[in-house]
């Protein structure tokens, strides 16, 4: 079966590094939703738990797997319908408002609840957009004294765009000035930290960053592993995998590897995938399968059982996130994300 490492120590690195960047007094909060970018929630928490002030994760759900394994503040970005709302609060888990009706729901129970204002500077997801919503919102949560304003927030959508990200911020300063300036003011992700340290505020929620992503200082800390389970010679004009379109032209050497697009590996990786195999890189050959990988081994050296790299590190040779990203025309995170259910072995 294929599984997963996940490297501590460049976890380590790369959360100083961010550290280091940091202005002074700012706080650092660790984005650690989708079972922390896939990368293992269990195996990421301990790890940084001593370096950083916060967690952000997307659902009630998380929150309460998370409050499981650390006791600093744990911020909810996402909706809170959730079923278990009540053991939420109980737990003291911080939750994100923009309207009334969330109010509506936090009003009925009888604890403190801490909630962060969320603000729409301009990505239009979710949040406040007009200063008069913000008053009216601010005047609705003085009429109850368990609800506290902890945080007002807001989100950057492309902080390599200077323009773009100036006016977000601009108007966030504007529809932020309603509400308390004791709150945590926070809008900054990983981007902006290290192309608008200005930005940074009184807190930065670093996400893509921490797994190694990001910046060329910063090291993956995920790698993906899995065997070969097959090795066969195919001849001329023989066919490889579904379809048809996989007719060979030579005789070729291959290799079945136990992954396929159900552990992770984008389907789309088929037309230009590569693998690492005892330090040499074989190419994908076939439509990647369910749970099964073809690969070209006509000049490699290897047996049933040798290990495979997916991602990471074999010899000389590497493969990133934003390498299989690249060939299937998307992003790191969804590669990473991909591999989220694999089996971590403790690296």
């Amino acid at each position: 079966m294929p599984y997963k490492i996940i490297n501590c120590e460049n976890l380590v690195h790369n959360t100083m590094f961010f550290m280091n960047l940091l202005p002074k007094n700012t706080l650092l909060c660790a984005v650690v939703k989708s079972n922390a970018y896939g990368n293992d929630l269990k195996c990421i928490v301990p790890t940084i738990n001593n370096l950083v002030q916060y967690y952000a994760v997307n659902s009630v759900n998380e929150a309460l797997k998370l409050r499981k394994i650390t006791s600093l503040p744990i911020l909810v970005l996402g909706k809170f319908n959730s079923k278990k709302l009540g053991q939420a609060i109980k737990k003291q888990i911080e939750f994100c408002v923009d309207s009334l009706e969330d109010i509506q729901i936090l009003k009925k129970y009888n604890a403190e609840i801490k909630i962060h204002i969320a603000i729409n500077s301009g990505m239009n997801r979710l949040g406040l957009s007009r200063i008069q919503d913000c008053k009216t919102l601010l005047e609705d949560i003085k009429k109850y004294k368990n609800l506290k304003i902890q945080g007002v927030f807001s989100h950057i959508g492309d902080a390599i765009n200077t323009k773009r990200t100036t006016s977000q911020y601009r108007q966030f300063l504007i529809l932020s000035s309603v509400f308390p300036a004791s709150a945590i003011h926070h809008i900054s992700n990983t981007d902006a930290l290290l192309y608008h340290p200005n930005m940074s505020m009184d807190m930065v929620r670093v996400g893509i960053g921490l797994y190694g992503y990001g910046n060329i200082n910063l090291m993956p800390c995920m790698s993906v592993y899995a065997k070969i389970i097959a090795i066969h010679n195919v001849y001329k004009g023989e066919y490889l995998g579904y379809g048809s379109e996989h007719k060979l032209k030579q005789d070729k050497k291959i290799a079945v590897v136990d992954i396929g697009y159900a552990d992770g590996l984008p389907r789309t990786y088929s037309k230009s995938g590569k693998i690492l195999i005892n330090g040499n890189s074989c190419k994908i050959v076939a439509n990647i399968c369910m749970n099964m990988t073809i690969v070209d081994i006509s000049n490699i050296d290897c047996k049933v059982g040798d290990t495979v790299t997916i991602l990471g590190y074999d010899g000389k040779l590497s493969i990133s996130a934003q390498d299989i990203a690249s060939a299937c025309n998307t992003i790191p995170y969804e590669i990473l994300t991909n591999f989220s259910k694999l089996k971590n072995k403790k690296g």
